[in-house]
């Protein structure tokens, strides 16, 4: 038997979510890729594509297969060595010029107040300031919550599991360089089968994570 589910996610920075940098010397790279939007009452808003969540996913599934006890995982994170493997990981996920998976991960729009820091590039060779190498950091800050919509179409119980394990280590899997955020599932949003419900990983999961 097959199933559909949709899940609301909640994601909350526990960590500072650097979103941008930039100046004379950029040493510093974005946890997440964004674009900013000018919504219709002007205020800015940060716009994060579906694919950035999805490729946190991929990685979670990778580092925690083995646990559901799925061998021959390719490990890899490089999309174009997924191409032609039909492991649980693409299964879910799909890969560049294929399959586009069974797992779809809606864009998300930010709407927190971004900081930004300054900082002063440090010489690695004498410990000292560079002059003039000033660059700056945009970040969300701590506590910053958005939601994230997962839609899941003609899964089986294993892949389902899978999926909801990939969505629990989130909790411990960095985003980007540095980031790191606290997840829980919106139940009150979310549409869950019921026989998913009463499968034992699933059920542990969702008591653990909802909302």
């Amino acid at each position: 038997m097959n199933y559909a589910l949709k899940l609301s996610i909640k994601l909350t920075t526990s960590k500072k979510l650097t979103i941008g940098s930039g100046g004379l010397t950029l040493i510093s790279k974005a946890d997440v890729p964004f674009m900013k939007i000018k919504r219709a009452d002007d205020k800015i808003a940060l716009f994060i594509p579906g694919s950035t969540i999805k490729g946190v996913l991929r990685t979670s599934l990778i580092r925690t297969a083995h646990l559901l006890g799925f061998k021959d995982v390719n490990t890899s994170v490089y999309p174009g060595e997924k191409v032609g493997s039909s492991d649980i990981v693409t299964s879910l996920f799909g890969w560049p010029g294929g399959s586009r998976g069974k797992i779809i991960v809606d864009s998300c729009m930010i709407e927190d107040t971004t900081q930004t820091i300054t900082h002063v590039r440090i010489n690695d060779k004498n410990k000292t300031a560079e002059e003039g190498a000033l660059f700056s950091v945009e970040y969300l800050p701590i506590g910053s919550s958005f939601s994230i919509k997962i839609e899941g179409q003609n899964l089986s119980l294993e892949e389902s599991r899978a999926l909801f394990l990939s969505i629990l280590e989130l909790k411990y899997e960095r985003v980007g360089k540095s980031g790191l955020v606290d997840v829980s599932i919106v139940e009150s949003e979310s549409k869950i089968p019921d026989e998913l419900r009463k499968d034992p990983l699933i059920k542990e999961i969702l008591e653990g994570m909802s909302k």
